[in-house]
C-alpha cells in the first residue's frame, strides 16, 4: 500500500540532517547547544532557544519569552520568516547571538525538584600535577653571600639595582593581577627608605638599559634565581591555544557580545607564578633591610683613618734637609752681598754663627714634626692649619658657600714678641687676599675659615692694588725674604698661607656641586677666587699632584 504524500514528506523531512546551533548572549551564563531542522523559520528558533534556556536554566534572571527575543547572524538582525537554510551556514555548530528585551524575561517556577534535563554543575577543576614549589626557609638567604663579600663603595649601586628589579617585579605582578582576578592580592611594598642616596634618580629609573642590567644583576648574581624572562619563556610553551572570549556591550540601546581572542593563562598557572612572585619580592625585601643596616653601619663608622707614626720620619728628615738648603741658600746671598767687605775675622764669625742658626733651625724643625706626632701638649694654641675640617662645612642648601678670612691683625701688646712676629709674618696678606676677592670675618682663636652661603657673588677681576712697582717687585720681597729668614715668623706665615690655600681648594669643591645643581643656571660664572691667577696655579698643582 503506497504512503500518502503528506506522510512521505514528513519522512523526507526527518530523513533530512539536522543544523546544530551555539546560542549565546550576554545574559546567559553559558552558550546554549540546539539541534534544529535547517527548514524552519526564525519564529521557530526563538521557541527552541526559550525552551533550551528554560531546561538549562542558563540565565540567572529567568527563562526569555518569544517575543522578547532577537537573533543576530551575520552582523543583522534575523527577521520571523526568514529559514534557517537561507542563511548560507557552513560550519557546525554554527554560533548565532541572540539579545532579550529586559520586559521579556519570566522568572523560573519554584519546583521543589528540578527538571530531569537539567544539567548538572560543573565539577571543580582538577589540581595540576605540578604543583607550586614550597617557598623556600626564611633562614634560606641566597642574598647573604653576596652582601658579605661586598665592598663599602658598592653599598649603594646595589641599593639601587634592588629598587630597580623590585620595581620591574611590582609592575609584572599588577599586570598579571589585571589579567588574572584571582592572582594574589597586591600588599608588598617597599620598607621606609633611610638614606635617600639608596634611591636612584629619575633618569635612572627611566633608562631601559640600566632596569635591564639591574635586573639581570640582582636575578642572576645576587639572589642566584633563573631569570624571569626564562620562567615566562618556558610557561609559553605549554601555555593553550588563543579561545575566543566575548565581551558585553551596547549599541544603540541593544546589547551584543564582542569576539575577541586573548591568551589567558589558565588560573593555576597564574596562581602559582603570583607566588613566586611574592616569595621573590619578599627575599628582596629582606635584602633591602640588611643593605640598609650596612649602610647605617658605615654612616656611623666611617672609615678609619691611619695613625701617623709617633717618630721622626724619612719624610721629616727629607723636609728638614730642604729648608735648611733654602735657609743656607739665603744665608750665602747675604753673606756674598755684605760679609766679604768686613775682612776675614767678621767673615769667620759670620759663617760660624751661620752653621748655628742652621744647627738650630734644623733642631727646631723636628721637634715641631715630633710634637706634632705624639699630639699638642697641654697649653699649646693648635695651629691655624687645623681648621680645614671646619672649612667643608656647608651653611645651607641653596645658593654657594663664600669663604670669609679672618683679619690679619696682630694679637696682644706691642710689648709681646709674638705681636711683631705676627705683624712681620702678615705683612701684605690681607691687601692679596683683598686683591683676589675675599673679605674678611674678625679673627677667632685659633683662626678658621667662616662661610656665608649667598645667592650674590662677584665673579669679575677686581682692580689691581695701586702701588709703586718698586715697593711691589723689589721692596717687598726683599722684607720677607729677611723677615722669614726667623723660624717663628716663617711658621706664622706658612700657617696664613695654608688658611687660604684650604679655602681656595674647598671652594673650587662647593662651587662643582653649586654648578651640578638642577636648579643653577647654564651662564653661571666662578667666582672670582677661582679666576685669580695664584688660585689657577694652586688648582693646576692639585690636578697634576
Amino acid at each position: 500500500m503506497a504512503a500518502s504524500p503528506s506522510e512521505a514528506e514528513h519522512d523526507v523531512l526527518r530523513a533530512a540532517p539536522m543544523l546544530r546551533l551555539e546560542v549565546r548572549s550576554p545574559s546567559f551564563d553559558r552558550p546554549l547547544t540546539i539541534d534544529v531542522d535547517p527548514a524552519c523559520t526564525v519564529s521557530e528558533l526563538k521557541e527552541q532557544v526559550a525552551i533550551a534556556a528554560r531546561t538549562a536554566r542558563s540565565a540567572p534572571q529567568g527563562w526569555p519569552q518569544v517575543q522578547g527575543i532577537r537573533c543576530i547572524y551575520g552582523g543583522r538582525i534575523l527577521t520571523e520568516e526568514m529559514r534557517v537554510d537561507s542563511l548560507e551556514m557552513q560550519a557546525s555548530p554554527v554560533s548565532i547571538h541572540v539579545v532579550v528585551q529586559p520586559e521579556a524575561w519570566q522568572p523560573y517556577e519554584t519546583t521543589n525538584s528540578a527538571p530531569d534535563t537539567l544539567t548538572a554543575p560543573p565539577a571543580p577543576a582538577p589540581e595540576p600535577d605540578s604543583a607550586p614549589a614550597p617557598a623556600p626557609s626564611p633562614s634560606d638567604r641566597p642574598w647573604s653571600a653576596f652582601l658579605e663579600a661586598l665592598s663599602p663603595t658598592d653599598i649603594v649601586g646595589l641599593a639601587h639595582a634592588l629598587f630597580l628589579t623590585h620595581d620591574a617585579y611590582m609592575a609584572y605582578l599588577t599586570e598579571l593581577q589585571q589579567t588574572c582576578s584571582s592572582a594574589w592580592p597586591l600588599r608588598l611594598r617597599l620598607p621606609h627608605v633611610p638614606y635617600a642616596d639608596m634611591l636612584p634618580d629619575d633618569t635612572t629609573q627611566h633608562d631601559a638599559d640600566v632596569r635591564r642590567g639591574a635586573v639581570d644583576l640582582v636575578e642572576r648574581h645576587v639572589m642566584h634565581w633563573t631569570p624571569w624572562s626564562e620562567v615566562c619563556a618556558d610557561a609559553q610553551k605549554t601555555a593553550p591555544a588563543p579561545s575566543m572570549h566575548y565581551e558585553r556591550l551596547t549599541w544603540q540601546g541593544l546589547p551584543y557580545l564582542l569576539c575577541t581572542y586573548k591568551m589567558t593563562p589558565p588560573e593555576a598557572t597564574a596562581q602559582a607564578h603570583a607566588t613566586q612572585l611574592l616569595e621573590r619580592i619578599e627575599h628582596m625585601q629582606d635584602a633591602w633591610v640588611a643593605l640598609a643596616c650596612r649602610l647605617a653601619d658605615r654612616l656611623a663608622d666611617p672609615a678609619p683613618v691611619p695613625a701617623p707614626p709617633a717618630g721622626i720620619t724619612w719624610t721629616d728628615v727629607r723636609d728638614m734637609l730642604a729648608s735648611t738648603a733654602f735657609m743656607a741658600l739665603r744665608l750665602w746671598i747675604v753673606y756674598a752681598v755684605f760679609v766679604p767687605r768686613l775682612g776675614t775675622k767678621m767673615s769667620w764669625l759670620f759663617m760660624a754663627a751661620c752653621i748655628a742658626f742652621l744647627v738650630w733651625h734644623a733642631y727646631m724643625l723636628l721637634r715641631r714634626q715630633w710634637r706634632a706626632r705624639r699630639g699638642t701638649p697641654p697649653g699649646t694654641e693648635a695651629p691655624a692649619s687645623t681648621s680645614a675640617v671646619e672649612a667643608t662645612q656647608t651653611g645651607m642648601e641653596e645658593g654657594l658657600d663664600m669663604p670669609r678670612l679672618p683679619y690679619r691683625r696682630a694679637q696682644g701688646r706691642w710689648t709681646e714678641p709674638m705681636y711683631w712676629v705676627q705683624r712681620l709674618a702678615w705683612l701684605g696678606l690681607e691687601e692679596e687676599e683683598v686683591a683676589m676677592g675675599f673679605e674678611h670675618v674678625p679673627p677667632e682663636t685659633p683662626p678658621r675659615i667662616v662661610w656665608v652661603p649667598t645667592t650674590t657673588y662677584r665673579t669679575t677681576r677686581l682692580a689691581p692694588l695701586r702701588r709703586p712697582w718698586w715697593l711691589r717687585y723689589i721692596v717687598m720681597p726683599a722684607v720677607l725674604f729677611i723677615v722669614t729668614m726667623v723660624p717663628p715668623v716663617e711658621e706664622c706665615r706658612a700657617d696664613a698661607l695654608n688658611l687660604r690655600r684650604d679655602a681656595i681648594l674647598t671652594l673650587k669643591k662647593k662651587w662643582d656641586e653649586y654648578r651640578d645643581k638642577p636648579s643653577t643656571s647654564a651662564e653661571a660664572r666662578p667666582p672670582v677666587i677661582l679666576l685669580h691667577p695664584y688660585a689657577l696655579a694652586l688648582l693646576a698643582q692639585e690636578s697634576r699632584g
